[in-house]
Order: C-alpha cells, then sequence, then structure tokens
C-alpha cells in the first residue's frame, strides 16, 4: 500500500506540474468555471471506482493470488477493451485481431510454464574437500 501511495502522490504532482507549464506558457486555455464544472462527475467516477476501488482491488488480489499471476491481469486491459470496442460496434483489421491473439497467447503460455513443477536438483557436499580446505 506504501508503494501505491507513493506512486500515486508522484503521479498527481507530475500531473499538477505539467498542467501549470501548459497553462503558464499558454499551450492550453485556462478552463471557465462552468466547464471545470461540468467535468465534476468524470472525475468523481474516475477517482472513486476507476482509481480508489481499483488499487485496494489490486493491493488486495497481489495477496490473495500471489503477484506473478496478479501482474498477468495488468496485460489484459488493452484487450478487454479492445473486446469492449468490438461489441459497440467497432469493426477491427487482421493486425488488430492478431496483435490481441498474441498478447492472449503469451498470458496463457506464461501462466502454464510458471505452474510447471521444478526440478529440485540436490547437490550433496564433497565433505573430504571440504575438510582439506579448513
Amino acid at each position: 500500500m506504501r508503494y501505491t501511495a507513493l506512486t500515486a502522490a508522484l503521479g498527481w504532482l507530475t500531473i499538477a506540474a505539467a498542467t501549470a507549464v501548459a497553462l503558464a506558457t499558454g499551450l492550453v486555455p485556462t478552463p471557465s468555471g462552468s466547464a471545470l464544472g461540468s467535468t465534476v462527475p468524470q472525475i468523481a467516477y474516475l477517482a472513486l471506482p476507476g482509481a480508489f476501488l481499483a488499487v485496494l482491488t489490486w493491493n488486495a488480489s497481489i495477496g490473495l493470488i500471489g503477484p506473478q499471476n496478479a501482474v498477468l491481469f495488468g496485460n489484459l486491459i488493452p484487450v478487454t477493451t479492445f473486446a469492449i470496442e468490438i461489441v459497440r460496434g467497432y469493426r477491427p483489421n487482421a493486425v488488430e485481431l492478431g496483435g490481441a491473439a498474441v498478447t492472449i497467447t503469451a498470458l496463457v503460455a506464461n501462466n502454464l510454464v510458471a505452474r510447471r513443477p521444478r526440478r529440485v536438483v540436490e547437490i550433496e557436499p564433497d565433505y573430504e574437500e571440504l575438510l582439506d580446505a579448513a
């Protein structure tokens, strides 16, 4: 939790600094009060379920299934977004479908390889050599 909080704090500071620079240099116009007010519901949605609950469940999942399995879900975010867009009517081309297939195949292969039983090789020490060295 500590690292998540540090990352979020540094990320917020970076975004605030970039926004201040963009406003000061005139790259972006200063938003009006009504424009800021109209974004409150969207920001609340991103902040509460999109960030706060997501971080809590992410940290809980690491405790439940381990970091090696939890990190694999991060790779599914673009594939899930892609699937949602297809359901909404987007027609992907062959390269996009191939990219999604490569991602899913890599995730499945990684998971299968990680779950293979590992061979333990026991090396018996040469006691005579150890005694001679001492």
